[in-house]
């Protein structure tokens, strides 16, 4: 009877550390406060084949989130600069498979051939 009663009390010590870790604690007055993107400056977004879109940071490689990585319908560069689309996930010059510039009226651009399946993404004001 002890030995029950010491492993439920066990489980449940257990069961709540574990939700304390996994971020439920006081979850929604945190979500978001410490994420960088919050206050980063917008330069590009890019456009997936059904319309969907991801916005990106200048000096940052950034993964292309499915369903526009993999599938990379075009390009539109906000601030002057420019932004390239790589292959791998890590955004190595090897890998490099397309370079979008900014215009004048911000216009999107079409991504054709390889870098229609970048998986990521690097963005360089002037």
């Amino acid at each position: 009877m002890q030995l029950t009663n010491l492993f439920v009390l066990a489980s449940v010590a257990l069961g709540a550390m574990a939700q304390y870790d996994d971020g439920f604690y006081n979850e929604a007055a945190y979500e978001g406060a410490f994420d960088d993107s919050t206050y980063a400056t917008e330069v590009a977004v890019a456009y997936g084949g059904n319309g969907e879109e991801q916005v990106f940071s200048p000096e940052h490689c950034e993964v292309l989130d499915p369903p526009v990585g993999g599938q990379v319908n075009s390009v539109k560069v906000i601030q002057k600069g420019y932004c390239q689309l790589f292959l791998d996930n890590n955004c190595n010059p090897q890998w490099l498979r397309g370079t979008y510039k900014w215009y004048p009226g911000n216009p999107r651009q079409r991504v054709t051939g390889e870098a229609v399946y970048a998986h990521t993404i690097k963005c360089r004001p002037s």
